[in-house]
């Protein structure tokens, strides 16, 4: 535990929080991203409904965060690479 100041925010459970915003940790977001990656990989073994469910489980891991904008330029990055 540190003190410090109050505008530096407190890191808690892979969060930064701040005022007014709840940031993901960079390790946060390199396990969103490769539990993405491997879904990916294994989407054709699973049926729809399952590789919906666990995409879903994955998106809560950042849903309540500030890292939209993260988001969407992660899944713009991976619709431009090539297949």
């Amino acid at each position: 535990m540190q003190i410090q100041r109050s505008d530096q925010g407190v890191s808690y459970c892979g969060f930064r929080i701040r005022q007014g915003v709840i940031l993901p940790s960079r390790r946060k977001l390199r396990r969103y991203r490769r539990h993405m990656e491997n879904l990916e990989q294994m989407g054709g073994e699973l049926g729809e409904a399952l590789l919906q469910r666990r995409a879903d489980a994955i998106e809560a891991t950042l849903a309540h965060s500030t890292s939209l904008g993260w988001r969407q330029r992660y899944w713009a990055r991976v619709k431009e690479a090539p297949c």
